[in-house]
């Protein structure tokens, strides 16, 4: 018919079909097929907007206008940030193109009219264009309210609290339906879990509500999509990345966002959002629901693998069960029942110490402890502790989850099964070391009593419980060591001889000065104290600080001396209660007593050999001695002065200077003045943050002055 136009549109949705679907119109009527043949030789097509076209038009249907310099200056902020990680996005990203569509598009991100736009609309009900604008308005005024931080609008910045956006974004599942739960459990209500982290994390996740922008571009990418559903890493960074979020913020949530989101589910690379939950949701119900009982049982059986041992030390696993240790006098480490747990106390005495007090004083059966200084405790921090069991419920969980899988009463893909398995080996790597960080206080006697001292949080995977406080208590960086596998005659002399052995013009009885190691608590404790004491008083014969003994000391008769070092090691027990050190005009009585000349008048094995008594008394033949040199000058005070050294060589001071000086004397005192000349510059907070308070928790104290 001349002068006619026939108009044949074709809807991209059922809803701008009045509600009916297309393809079940045609399957009724059956004229598509007819039609279709006919006006493909006649019929000129007319696409109302094209693809190209689409970030121009959403930015001049929304907004009267935009400063294109504005426009070119953030797309090329956009840009910057791309190129600073660009391994992390797809290289279209890259592309001058893109870059072209960022300008046109602005205030709008292309990343967000991308997923509205074209990935939405694969889904039949989907109204194109309408729809997108109508979204895209209401998100746009919901920024102009809430003047949200934003260089441009991406995914990100969808605000799902607001109803209008929300119910439109979450209609797209379709027919399915079902995610206003999902949206009020992992990302809006401040009580979601996406908010929770971006609480926990605290700083620019919170200020820029990061967990929560990146959980809001998964859902948007979880509907529609012709070939899948979900985005990918580099579609995630996208949408979330901007000038002030880079792209490590990002990354930090994504690798753990199965674990934190309940309904987000990983297929691949792919993550999206469905309405039922993780498995990981699955193993945190499982955890939930483990009894006090079994979770306890299980915590002792993985605490034989946290505690440890040491050499010299009886172990003592949870201890104080019944409120009662017993007395013994062999080096004992008492990794205390966890009920016995205490509390920090902001640098002050820790709260619960006193139960651990009574534990150490009083010995099983009633009384006061005998061997006190042979006792170490080491008790759970409350917090900590908490957190322990919390691991132990989870690594419980895994397992039952794998054992129903593997039963056939729960579902999971083989690629799921492969996952949880080794999530569960790390699980349980990490809960030892949560067992062995929990355990960070240790309580050793010292002359005020029982001292406690935090070990350092975290602990490594490598450490055990005994092994730390032992570590610890021997370190010499803390002032004098209280555990010492050796000790140097200079240092008992100097530190413990003037308690030990007060006076001087009296013998020191072996016997009782080493069972005296395992009761005054002032005393270091010794694991190998017979070796170590037999080692320092050997020393000091190097050192002539004394001489030993053998004799009674009731009587005051003695049958030999022993002043040279090689004489020592023929006598096989030196704690028998016959040896005794001597020194001083006490010594000089000795070697009246038993007509021995001095050292220096003697031949050089220190002996003399005199005849018979039945034989006539001739004077002795001495062999002359050889020339022994005088013992080196030792200084009680000295100053050492080096200038000028590079800060980067100042590590050279602890092998060549510190640690020579420790040798000497490990009581020496130190005054320390450090001038630095720097170019560039040191911050005061530097000096107060870092040094003096660094100093003062050692109990060193520090002062600096300009010069």
């Amino acid at each position: 018919m001349p002068g006619t136009c026939v108009l044949l549109s074709l809807p991209k949705s059922a809803a701008e079909f009045g509600g009916i679907d297309p393809q079940q119109l045609q399957r009724e009527l059956g004229v598509l097929d007819e039609l279709q043949a006919r006006a493909d030789r006649v019929v000129s097509k007319r696409t109302p907007v094209n693809d190209e076209e689409i970030y121009t038009l959403t930015s001049k249907r929304l907004f009267k206008k935009t400063d294109p310099e504005v426009a070119e200056r953030v797309a090329r902020m956009y840009r910057e940030t791309y190129e600073r990680t660009r391994g992390l996005y797809d290289q279209t990203v890259l592309s001058a193109e893109y870059l072209k569509q960022q300008v046109a598009a602005y205030p709008l991100h292309p990343e967000l009219i991308d997923v509205l736009y074209k990935k939405w609309s694969t889904a039949s009900d989907f109204p194109r264009t309408r729809a997108v604008l109508q979204l895209l308005a209401n998100v746009v005024a919901d920024q102009w309210v809430n003047r949200r931080e934003a260089y441009s609008i991406q995914s990100a910045h969808v605000n799902l609290e607001r109803e209008r956006i929300r119910t439109r974004i979450v209609s797209a599942a379709g027919a399915g339906g079902g995610y206003d739960a999902v949206v009020a459990a992992d990302i809006i209500g401040g009580d979601a879990h996406a908010d929770m982290i971006d609480q926990r994390r605290g700083g620019e996740y919170e200020r820029y509500h990061i967990a929560r922008g990146i959980a809001t571009t998964v859902l948007m990418h979880s509907f529609g999509g012709a070939t899948r559903t979900g985005v990918l890493p580099q579609e995630l960074r996208l949408g979330t990345v901007a000038p002030n979020v880079g792209p490590e913020y990002v990354t930090e949530v994504i690798d753990n966002l199965e674990q934190s989101l309940w309904y987000v589910h990983r297929e691949g690379d792919l993550l999206r959002f469905q309405t039922k939950a993780n498995i990981y949701r699955i193993i945190a119900q499982s955890a939930e629901g483990q009894s006090v009982a079994v979770t306890e049982s299980r915590l002792r059986d993985e605490m034989q693998n946290a505690i440890g041992q040491a050499e010299g030390f009886r172990v003592l696993p949870w201890a104080g069960t019944d409120s009662n240790i017993a007395d013994d006098p062999q080096p004992s480490i008492a990794v205390l029942d966890p009920r016995h747990a205490i509390e920090e106390n902001g640098g002050s005495a820790p709260n619960g110490r006193e139960r651990i007090v009574q534990l150490w004083e009083r010995k099983s059966g009633g009384g006061l402890r005998q061997w006190r200084n042979s006792l170490v405790l080491v008790a759970a921090d409350s917090e900590l502790w908490s957190r322990a069991i919390e691991a132990t419920r989870e690594v419980m969980a895994y397992e039952t989850v794998l054992d129903n899988a593997a039963r056939g009463a729960l579902e999971l893909s083989q690629r799921e099964r492969q996952e949880l398995s080794s999530r569960l080996k790390d699980k349980k790597d990490s809960l030892r070391t949560s067992l062995v960080t929990a355990y960070r206080w240790a309580f050793f006697p010292d002359e005020d009593g029982l001292t406690p001292v935090g070990l350092p949080v975290p602990a490594t995977a490598s450490e055990r419980i005994v092994e730390r406080v032992v570590k610890r208590l021997s370190a010499q960086d803390y002032g004098h060591p209280k555990i010492m596998d050796a000790m140097s005659a200079i240092y008992f002399n100097s530190k413990l001889a003037p308690r030990l052995w007060k006076d001087e013009s009296a013998p020191l009885d072996l016997e009782e000065t080493r069972g005296r190691f395992r009761q005054w608590t002032y005393l270091p404790i010794l694991p190998k104290r017979e070796e170590t004491l037999r080692a320092c008083i050997r020393d000091g014969l190097v050192n002539k600080l004394w001489a030993v003994v053998i004799g009674d000391n009731a009587t005051s008769t003695y049958r030999r001396l022993i002043e040279q070092p090689a004489e020592l090691d023929e006598v096989v027990d030196l704690f028998d209660g016959s040896a005794s050190l001597v020194k001083g005009e006490f010594l000089e009585l000795i070697r009246e007593q038993l007509s021995i000349d001095k050292p220096e008048a003697r031949t050089p094995g220190g002996v003399v050999v005199y005849p018979p008594l039945s034989e006539p008394t001739n004077p002795p033949v001495i062999q002359e001695p050889p020339v022994i040199p005088p013992p080196a000058r030792r200084l009680a005070r000295v100053r050492i002065r080096l200038d000028r050294v590079p800060v980067a060589k100042t590590s050279n001071l602890q092998p060549y200077l510190f640690r020579v000086l420790q040798e000497q004397d490990a009581g020496a005192e130190l005054s320390i003045a450090i001038e630095v000349a720097s170019g560039a510059g040191i911050s005061t907070e530097a000096l107060e943050k870092r040094i003096v308070e660094a100093f003062e928790q050692l109990g060193i104290d520090v002062a600096w002055e300009t010069m």
